[in-house]
């Protein structure tokens, strides 16, 4: 039997169904399919009636021209109560709502970092327009993306809505290519988990999805997992797309072998267009095969490998038991002129300790409150040692990370950082270090080390092979002119046991997407929870962006800072057999210790004393 592709649009009123179908269809195979395609249109239980179809594709978005000039707080709160305005809602009768505000507050960060052209990527080139049209744009999509998601979870529209997408699946017979855009892939997706094996899906494409989104998960009436019927889901995001903040969809949509995320580079002036999106390898190569008979290309554990061939880093060979591995090392705090950090000595956590707070809920951010702090003065050791990264793949696609100097021009971050099937298709094409940022720009307050690239990283063949979690590690190499760690100085770095671990404060800091676009550092810090083989487990509060970030203890009060593993996972991360809710990192034991010492000796070693 012929397949029947079926098209649930996203966000926004919409051009005539029809027509909207066929725009789809010539977007993606450059022709109208006709009855071989159909298009689950929700937006007329939203819209009195279809927009005009001259400004194609894409719903014009309104903004109002008062809202640019708020703070980003002061947006947020303005368009919730809109929202709630929209759907009959008091503000007191909301409540249920506020999870799904944190979502909105970090789609307005990352906005306004797009409009300043501080997040990474050509938006300036994108979207030629004067800094003030950029932020009017940007705001808006994320006022119209979040306005229509509010409705479908708290205006009554989740059901007459997801009964528009079961019907389609239900009546388009079998097998099915299923592509959701937008809030489309929420409405997909819940339909499919409601029809079940009744729809045989060879393939479900999500563009642009906020399916990733810890506060749009929360609200997904049953436990994450990939629809019964569904054979392949491929998750594709741009990694500036405003609302799909979280690009990943594996681990928590299980069995994640079904599951492949791809991060790609769309070329729409907002990084979120569907035209764009269906034009992209990932989603236009799996596809066309399917209703042209087409060889599909050949792709490897999910991303674009195929795109371009990165540069040849070194790739350390598989960890074995080192039989001189360093008890430790030693740290330094570098040439630049130095003085006690007045944050360092009220924040940092010394020695061991009962817990700081339990845990109520499963999230990044680990109970009700975000215990994150701000730090200022990150021209001072040990904030200046951190560093925060700007991550580029091979289809010109970025993202951004935490790194910290081990040595005098080498970085340590995480594995994912440097290598990732998921984000970069392979090894990353270049990363940009920037010591001790302290805000956007490049004034000497943002950025007193300045910046510096590389394209010469270092991972361990447990991570490259099979991305094994525990051995989720990677280093940046720097030139040799390159030398900022002799500048900001570095960590020590220390090997204890699990039994000394136990008990210990551990200490985070660094650069989380939610809180300034990666461009500010934050800190916060708490007890170990458990330790295991290979992983540290700890109830510290941190968020995406913050991968890579080290884990440091003081072992007394005049103790130095040593780092003990290399931040990389939230609660997701954490295996559900330990009955435990915390964010983990994979630990330095004297093995890894060795390879980290390898590595600094490749870059020259450290300084003879």
């Amino acid at each position: 039997m012929a397949p029947t592709i079926i098209y649930v649009h996203g966000n926004g009123n919409q051009i005539a169904a029809d027509r909207l179908r066929s725009e789809w269809d010539h977007a993606l195979f450059g022709r109208d399919l006709g009855t071989a395609s159909r298009m689950a249109y929700w937006a007329r239980l939203r819209y009195a009636a279809p927009r005009g179809e001259a400004a194609g594709l894409e719903a014009a978005a309104a903004a109002d021209p008062a809202q640019m000039f708020l703070s980003p707080e002061a947006f947020a709160d303005d368009v919730l109560g809109e929202a709630r305005q929209d759907q009959g809602l008091a503000a007191e009768a909301a409540g249920d709502d506020q999870q799904l505000k944190k979502w909105l507050l970090r789609m307005v960060y990352t906005a306004d970092a797009l409009a300043n052209g501080e997040a990474g990527g050509p938006v300036t080139e994108a979207l030629p327009l004067p800094r003030r049209l950029r932020l009017a744009a940007f705001r808006a999509l994320v006022k119209n993306a979040f306005t229509d998601v509010y409705a479908y979870f708290f205006g009554g529209m989740r059901d007459p809505m997801r009964t528009v997408v079961e019907d389609a699946l239900k009546n388009a017979g079998a097998p099915l290519v299923v592509v959701g855009h937008s809030l489309g892939t929420i409405v997909a997706y819940e339909a499919l988990r409601r029809v079940g094996s009744q729809a045989d899906v060879r393939l479900f494409v999500t563009a642009g999805s906020p399916l990733g989104v810890r506060e749009v998960q929360d609200l997904l009436q049953e436990p994450l997992r990939v629809p019964d019927g569904v054979r392949e889901w491929r998750n594709v995001n741009d990694a500036l797309d405003l609302v799909a903040l979280d690009h990943r969809i594996r681990p928590e949509y299980a069995p994640a072998e079904r599951c492949t995320d791809f991060i790609v580079s769309n070329g729409s002036d907002n990084h979120h267009g569907i035209g764009e999106y269906l034009a992209t390898a990932p989603i236009r190569d799996a596809i066309r095969p399917v209703f042209t008979g087409e060889t599909a290309p050949i792709t490897t554990g999910g991303g674009l490998r195929s795109v371009s061939k990165p540069v040849t880093p070194v790739v350390v060979p598989e960890a074995g038991p080192a039989a001189e591995a360093p008890v430790a090392t030693t740290g330094s705090t570098g040439t630049e002129p130095d003085e006690p950090s007045r944050s360092a000595a009220v924040l940092v956590g010394k020695g061991k300790s009962a817990p700081l707070r339990r845990a109520a809920i499963a999230e990044t951010v680990i109970g009700p409150t975000d215990e994150r702090v701000r730090i200022f003065d990150t021209h001072l050791s040990p904030w200046r040692m951190i560093c925060s990264l700007r991550l580029t793949g091979p289809s010109g696609a970025g993202a951004i990370g935490t790194g910290w100097f081990i040595g005098p021009r080498t970085v340590l971050t995480a594995g994912h950082c440097v290598f990732s099937n998921h984000f970069f298709g392979g090894w990353a094409s270049q990363i940009q270090v920037i010591p001790g940022r302290n805000g956007p720009g490049d004034s000497p307050i943002s950025t007193p080390f300045g910046r510096v690239s590389s394209t010469n990283f270092s991972s361990v063949s447990q991570w490259v092979e099979t991305e094994d979690p525990d051995y989720d590690i990677g280093c940046v190499h720097l030139a040799e002119d390159q030398d900022l760690g002799n500048q900001v100085g570095w960590f020590s770095l220390a090997a204890p046991s699990a039994d000394d671990l136990a008990g210990f404060l551990v200490n985070i800091s660094g650069y989380p997407a939610d809180r300034g676009a990666g461009q500010e550092q934050y800190f916060a810090r708490n007890r170990v929870l458990r330790v295991t083989e290979r992983r540290i487990f700890y109830e510290v509060d941190t968020f995406g962006g913050q991968s890579g970030a080290p884990v440091w203890i003081h072992e007394d009060e005049n103790a130095p800072p040593r780092a003990v593993g290399v931040h990389a996972y939230g609660t997701g991360g954490t295996p559900t057999d330990l009955g435990i809710t915390a964010n983990s990192a994979p630990r330095i034991t004297p093995e890894v210790l060795e390879t980290l010492a390898e590595w600094v000796r490749q870059d020259g070693g450290w300084p003879q004393t």
